[in-house]
């Protein structure tokens, strides 16, 4: 039985590629219970290459190759083909903790999303920096141990993928929106949101460490024509998601993403 799909999307990738890859097959999480998929995207070689070497060590590596670049392509791609009960979505410039797997599968559940300890880093995960936008939140939680809350109170954790594992059932047949390069990760959590009920939050041990490094996603510039038409698509995209089953999702998670979609136009506009 595989237990988890691990599905990383990669996009000429760096050395760094092969920590995210070790910190994984360094698991406390017997290795038959999980899968990893790694899906390369746009240039094949050398890359290709370096993965199939790294994949032939271990029985539970699956490469894929995607001619089509673009994240939000590469995890529908990985998403077609994995077979776990549960989804976890992994960058491939971040690493994981050896306990990540075990401890999130051991609070998951069909309805509820399980999602881990966050910290940021440059050189190396002792730094553990609280850089990433979400830290300041997971730090209070952790204090006040106050977790049974509105998914409107969690809306900065549905605003990204990683650092969680997620029900196929809750995903359905619902893939990321190839339209954009900038909001999609947001949109898709939003759009799963009818079916998750809660939060279950891990021990601290288990932790996603998000590299910082110029060049990745989050760095990229945006043509500010495109970024104008995007944003205007991705609000109407969320309107009409919402308009689809108003009985089912959160009114206010829904509202919070309004501003949250223009302030993130503001920033890429400025920048």
């Amino acid at each position: 039985m595989i237990a988890i799909s691990v599905i990383i999307p990669s996009f000429k990738p760096g050395q760094y590629v092969l920590e995210c890859l070790d910190s994984l097959m360094n698991q406390t999480l017997d290795t038959s219970l999980f899968e990893v998929i790694i899906v390369l995207n746009g240039p094949k070689e050398p890359y290709y290459s370096m993965f199939s070497s790294y994949s032939l060590q271990y029985k539970n590596v699956k490469l894929l190759y995607e001619e089509t670049s673009g994240v939000s392509n590469a995890r529908n791609v990985g998403l077609e083909v994995a077979i776990g009960e549960y989804i976890a979505f992994v960058d491939d410039d971040d690493i994981v903790s050896s306990s990540y797997l075990e401890l999130l599968w051991r609070c998951a559940s069909k309805d509820t999303i399980s999602m881990s300890n966050i910290y940021s880093f440059v050189n190396s995960i002792d730094e553990k920096k609280d850089n990433f936008f979400v830290c300041g939140k997971l730090r209070k939680i952790e204090r006040d141990k106050q977790i049974n809350r509105s998914l409107f109170f969690y809306r900065s954790f549905l605003a990204f993928p990683v650092a969680k594992l997620i029900h196929r059932n809750i995903i359905g047949t619902r893939r990321f929106d190839k339209r954009f390069a900038n909001g999609e990760d947001a949109l898709f959590m939003t759009q799963i949101s009818d079916k998750i009920s809660g939060f279950a939050f891990t021990e601290p041990s288990a932790c996603y460490f998000v590299r910082e490094r110029m060049g990745s996603a989050t760095h990229h510039k945006f043509d500010k024509r495109k970024l104008f038409i995007d944003t205007c698509l991705l609000l109407k995209e969320y309107i009409l998601t919402y308009l689809s089953s108003p009985f089912s999702y959160n009114f206010l998670l829904f509202l919070s993403r309004i501003p949250g979609v223009l302030k993130g136009c503001y920033i890429l506009w400025k920048n």
